[in-house]
């Protein structure tokens, strides 16, 4: 059942700056007889507060930080209930284990009205658009979503971007025009290399050094060599994160750079070889973390919290705000690369180096 309830929903999400994407289900909200409530409301405003004459109901499943407290609890949502005439029921999933609940929920079919923060690839707003429990977007984006309108008039290729293959849209993206504002700036702690008479890294060499010093002279002096020098989330998010300092870009989400107007797949090449060396050389050395691909969201966040890591990545220095070690840290610039080589064959890299490479194949 395709339901008129999305122009409500549109409106208010749209004009809150949220990514969304609605979905089609005969098992989500079926009060009022089988009706959902929004297919009932008096009138829908295409422009302005509120959204809807009646008071609405809907169900959202988003994914939920450890950092964060629910959602139902946040000033922005509890001011456009108000302004909106729209309850928003999140069913909140942690990140850890996230994209398995949202597999599920759509093997299932038990759908709610909208998903949020749910970070649905091209491929699954494909496959659930076409496979009909996803709803299409673009005739509601232009009757009811103004602002986004007008940009993606301004800019075509936001909707061509979104727009699949059969000419719909099924999922609205986060739009963000400053690119460095989504990625993971990179926290040294600047405590550690006063203590070391140590200055902040520009290449990937000095790098090496600092992290080399965290770990065997003891910055946090506590006589034991228990200091953390680096970690990041979790497996090969650390690949993008220190693929710039080789000369390594990603395009729309894939390891691509784009020279002379040409798409260059980075994977294969010796740069990337380089890069992975380098990570190789980290790992094995004890430099990186070595519970890097088992660790959990909670668990990392934890490591920045405590003080006793070294060089970590993160969006925001959000995680670090709630403990006594927020001003022990300082944002640096990505290092650079320089002429670093090292054999992968024999010695104690070796293992490392090919554990690297299968996370890479997977």
């Amino acid at each position: 059942m395709t339901r008129n309830w999305g122009t409500v929903l549109l409106s208010t999400l749209v004009v809150s700056g949220m990514t969304l994407t609605a979905c089609s289900s005969d098992t989500a909200n079926k009060e009022n007889g089988g009706k959902s409530q929004a297919d009932s409301a008096n009138g829908v405003s295409t422009a302005g507060f509120p959204i809807s004459k009646e008071p609405i109901k809907l169900k959202m499943f988003t994914r939920v930080a450890p950092t964060n407290g629910p959602f139902k609890d946040m000033p922005v949502f509890q001011e456009y209930e108000k302004m909106s005439n729209i309850q928003v029921e999140f069913i909140e999933a942690p990140t850890d284990g996230f994209n398995e609940k949202k597999n599920l929920l759509f093997a299932s079919n038990e759908l709610p009205d909208a998903l949020y923060r749910s970070g649905l690839t091209p491929l699954e707003a494909i496959r659930y658009g076409s496979g009909g429990q996803l709803i299409p977007l673009e005739k509601l984006i232009d009757s009811y979503a103004p602002n986004l309108k007008k940009l993606m008039d301004t800019y075509p290729e936001i909707r061509s971007s979104m727009t699949t293959p059969e000419g719909h849209i099924y999922a609205i993206p986060g739009i963000v025009t400053v690119n460095s504002a989504r990625t993971d700036k990179k926290w040294m702690n600047q405590a550690w290399l006063k203590k070391l008479n140590l200055k902040e890294p520009e290449t990937t060499d000095e790098l090496y050094e600092v992290l080399k010093a965290f770990r065997d002279k003891d910055p946090n002096g506590n006589g034991k060599q228990d200091e953390l020098p680096m970690t990041a989330r979790n497996g090969l998010s650390i690949v993008p994160i220190m693929a710039g300092s080789f000369g390594l870009d990603f395009q729309l989400g894939y390891n691509i750079n784009l020279e002379n107007d040409k798409v260059n797949i980075w994977m294969g090449n010796d740069r990337n070889k380089e890069l992975l060396m380098y990570l190789n050389k980290l790992y094995s050395e004890k430099l990186l973390d070595q519970e890097l691909f088992t660790q959990k969201e909670a668990q990392y966040l934890a490591k920045q919290g405590s003080g006793n890591t070294g060089f970590f990545f993160d969006q925001t220095n959000n995680p670090m705000l709630d403990t006594k070690v927020a001003d022990q840290y300082i944002g640096i610039a990505p290092v650079a690369r320089t002429a670093w080589r090292q054999t992968a064959a024999g010695g104690s890299g070796a293992k490392g180096f090919r554990r690297l490479c299968y996370h890479v194949r997977e």
